[in-house]
């Protein structure tokens, strides 16, 4: 746009039909009239278009609070075609938002994550609250989900409040939406901005899901993968050696080479640092950034992302209206699967710092390897039940609602559980409980 002399003028150009979109004629894939061949969707809605996605019943387009479905057998004209509104005012913030997971369709919008049918099914009411309160939804055009079929669990990448960039995500285990229970969701929270989602099929024929970080690397997204990007065959704990400068660290063992450490995370657990890697050799890890100083020889350096937190959602048992003392909060683990330890911290009525324990609540901890380390409550994985039960006893108080926090601290083994939560029946029923 001229300005004129004077300088620079500012301009916006809107689309005059937003909601308008072009088709080809049948089999002339490259023929588009301005015209004729067009269909105006989210009619009379204020709305405008944020997707489109194409299933073999329908085509379906989403504005941001509303969306249609498009049906026909010739093309999509007015005279061969059913343009028609799906119930319920529900819509998804861009293209990157739907997800197809076993042939069902996803969504996610302002009030939630939903399915996608004539009356959707919203499938988040348990962090709806927590949505609400962190996201950063000035952020909705970095939103993107994806579907894992090895983990069978769909993933929504959020910005939070205080960032630009997604590194965290809603995750769902899918088989669990139609449980009696209801869908099972937890927050995963990633060092590096996860910017974008894919699925990809492997040369074997495997397809599973794959994400992009800010750093312009790739990982695969699964529990049972290395996404942390440590190849499995490097040591999970290096030793630095003598030489070692604020960059380059020295080490004392046999690191894999064809496939780099480029963009994993190096932890010393010594300070507290951590670190992007940019590249290793052999015998040397490069960081990206420098350390507060160079490490001494002998200081021990994890691979990987340390320590790893889960936190649950607020649990109100039957209802806040009623105080509960649950019996016990219990870990059940794969048997024989894990190692190292865990570090339980209990919330208390929406308190945003964890509960103090006192002398009497502690007094009668200490089965299947629970124990107090430094006043932390704490799991040995690898001393505890060999069956994969564990059992943590509650404090003594009455609380409305309560929460958990999970930190592992150390990377040994392989942590895979199964399930965890609050217990309000009797504690005898545990049979290992002491007396």
């Amino acid at each position: 746009m001229y300005g004129g002399t004077s300088g620079a003028k500012d301009a916006s150009i809107y689309k005059k039909f937003p909601n308008r979109v072009s088709y080809s004629r049948l089999n002339y894939p490259e023929s588009f009239g301005p015209d004729d061949f067009v269909r105006d969707v989210l009619i009379g809605k204020g709305d405008r278009l944020r997707a489109i996605y194409s299933r073999r019943d329908a085509l379906y387009f989403f504005g941001l609070y509303s969306s249609d479905r498009l049906t026909f057998s010739v093309d999509p004209s007015p005279d061969t075609s059913a343009l028609l509104p799906i119930n319920g005012n529900r819509g998804c913030f861009n293209q990157r938002c739907v997800i197809d997971a076993d042939g069902r369709l996803f969504a996610f919008d302002r009030l939630g994550m939903y399915e996608v049918g004539e009356k959707p099914n919203h499938i988040s009411n348990h962090i709806d609250p927590s949505l609400s309160e962190l996201v950063n939804y000035d952020e909705t055009a970095q939103f993107h989900g994806i579907f894992d079929p090895i983990d069978r669990s769909m993933a929504w990448f959020v910005v939070f409040l205080g960032d630009t960039v997604p590194k965290y995500a809603a995750v769902v285990d899918f088989d669990s939406i139609d449980s009696n229970d209801g869908p099972r969701w937890q927050f995963y929270q990633f060092r590096q901005g996860i910017t974008s989602s894919a699925m990809v099929a492997s040369s074997d024929g495997q397809v599973r899901a794959w994400v992009g970080d800010e750093n312009g690397y790739t990982w695969a997204f699964s529990t049972t993968n290395t996404f942390d990007g440590v190849y499995p065959t490097n040591p999970g704990i290096v030793t630095v050696i003598a030489g070692a400068s604020d960059t380059v660290l020295p080490v004392d063992a046999d690191l894999y080479t064809s496939v780099t450490l480029t963009g994993a995370i190096a932890y010393l657990p010594s300070t507290g640092e951590e670190r992007v890697i940019s590249t290793n050799t052999a015998n040397t890890i490069t960081l990206a950034s420098s350390l507060a100083t160079a490490p001494a020889a002998g200081v021990e350096v994890w691979l990987g992302s340390f320590p790893v937190e889960y936190r649950s959602k607020w649990w109100p048992g039957q209802g806040m209206q009623t105080k509960k003392k649950p019996s016990y909060f219990y870990l059940m683990l794969y048997p024989g699967s894990s190692e190292g330890k865990l570090q339980v911290y209990f919330y208390k009525d929406f308190s945003t710092q964890p509960y103090t324990w006192e002398m009497a609540d502690s007094s009668y901890i200490g089965w299947d390897g629970v124990n107090f380390v430094n006043g932390v409550l704490t799991v040995d994985l690898d001393g505890g039940s060999a069956d994969g039960f564990v059992a943590v006893n509650m404090p003594s108080d009455q609380w409305r609602v309560m929460q958990f926090k999970l930190v592992s601290t150390t990377p040994a083994g392989t942590l895979r559980i199964l399930d965890m939560g609050f217990r309000v029946g009797k504690f005898e029923e545990y049979e290992d409980a002491p007396e």
